[in-house]
């Protein structure tokens, strides 16, 4: 089944207009797969150079694209991020930034990333979910974020929703995405 790629926005005045940014969550088997496409200027956002994959923290600092995830209905959450240099990370929280630890039972994703002829970039990671029981079965509730660093160095964060007065994409009220149960 294809991705449905929803409509990223940016949170008040941040981004420009014309900007396009989607993303997409999906099941392949015990795999999350995340993918976010960028066009028009969301497409000139600086990007990191592709480099050996690590595990690093603060990618949120430069471009940088996110997935929260929580079990339908459940307080803990985990925060998945994903450089298009292919470095990343995944934070496991206890409820709202409470309790915040890396999270040693994920594996690094397979990521590609892709810049079309057009400009469009298209960065898709592959998280494997099989040792997080959690995560891997279960309908989940899900928010998919974007960090885009102009070249004069300014952030913009776009989201599904902002439910709040600055860009927080750790609110429960942003977990807008429903994913199913696996089959």
């Amino acid at each position: 089944m294809p991705d449905r790629l929803v409509a990223l926005r940016p949170f008040a005045d941040d981004g420009d207009a014309a900007a396009v940014v989607r993303a997409s969550v999906r099941r392949a088997g015990h795999r999350l797969v995340l993918r976010y496409v960028l066009a028009g200027p969301a497409a000139r956002a600086v990007l990191p150079p592709a480099a050996e994959p690590m595990r690093r923290d603060e990618l949120w600092r430069h471009t940088c694209f996110e997935a929260f995830l929580a079990p339908h209905g459940g307080e803990p959450y985990w925060e998945l991020n994903v450089s298009p240099s292919g470095d990343w990370n995944v934070y496991r929280f206890d409820g709202y930034r409470a309790g915040m630890r890396p999270e040693p039972r994920a594996a690094a994703p397979a990521v590609k990333r892709h810049r079309a002829r057009c400009g469009t970039l298209t960065v898709e990671a592959a998280f494997d979910m099989g040792g997080m029981a959690e995560l891997a079965h279960g309908a989940l509730d899900v928010a998919l974020a974007a960090v885009l660093e102009a070249a004069e160095g300014t952030l913009s964060y776009w989201s599904v929703v902002h439910p709040a007065d600055g860009p927080d994409f750790h609110r429960r009220d942003g977990f807008v995405v429903r994913l199913g149960a696996a089959a």
